[in-house]
């Protein structure tokens, strides 16, 4: 139940993140910072979504 709860609202949240992202970029050229730190722990958040998904 909760692979599924995951799996429904990561996409969610990750579509409002680049979303952010590319309202701040517009905005000011300090995001490149972010915009790599969210790259770099999204990541392994996908990687687990991944793990989680397969037992299931």
């Amino acid at each position: 139940m909760f692979t599924l709860l995951v799996a429904t609202l990561f996409p969610g949240l990750v579509l409002i993140a680049l979303l952010v992202v590319h309202a701040r970029m517009v905005n000011g050229s300090t995001i490149w910072a972010r915009t790599i730190h969210t790259a770099n722990t999204a990541q392994p958040a996908t990687t687990t979504r991944g793990s989680w998904c397969g037992p299931s």
